[in-house]
């Protein structure tokens, strides 16, 4: 029987399946549950990593907020843009479920989906987001996310003998030429 490190890397092995890491192409919606009901999720990278719900999901799932403590705001730059709610609930993808920490704000613009999740909000230990076909001449590059449930995702690259933070919306097909700029430069 393992022992010690051998024991804690034996059990991270175990834990850690093929089915363990989800999938995903951004801007598509994955299948998933939400307290039972069926939901269209979008997976980002560049956003909220805890789970928010669509307004319109939450009525039709009948979905209540956490008594007491069920309440919620969203502040950008120190000014509160909306009034909330939230609750644990039960969210399942790919197989795979966990408790989650669930959000929803009165009058937020209709998403198109019933809700978003980041990479620390998933059931999966890891995530993997395919930018595009893999063409054979092409090598693939891995970046490791850091962060946690309550921030956004970002990693970390080394440019000229300097550390320096990313944080990217590979869902998002806008364009950042300021921010492209300044990493070139």
């Amino acid at each position: 029987m393992p022992v010690g490190w051998e024991w804690m890397l034996a059990a991270a092995a175990a834990v850690l399946s093929p089915a363990d890491e989800l999938t995903v192409t951004p801007g598509e919606p994955v299948a998933a549950t939400v307290e039972g009901k069926p939901a269209r999720l979008l997976v980002g990278s560049g956003g909220l990593d805890r789970l928010t719900l669509d307004g319109d999901f939450v009525v039709a799932a009948d979905i209540k907020p956490t008594l007491l403590i069920g309440g919620a705001e969203l502040s950008v730059a120190g000014r509160r843009e909306f009034e909330g709610h939230n609750r644990t609930l039960m969210l399942s993808i790919a197989g795979q479920r966990r408790k989650a920490r669930a959000f929803w704000f009165d009058g937020a613009p209709d998403s198109g989906v019933d809700g978003r999740v980041g990479p620390w909000g998933l059931p999966q230990a890891r995530v993997t987001f395919v930018l595009a076909p893999r063409r054979a001449s092409e090598t693939v590059t891995r970046l490791s996310l850091q962060g946690d449930p309550n921030t956004g995702s970002y990693t970390g690259v080394r440019l000229n003998q300097q550390g320096v933070y990313l944080s990217f919306a590979v869902e998002d097909t806008g364009r950042l030429p300021v921010a492209t700029a300044a990493l070139g430069a």
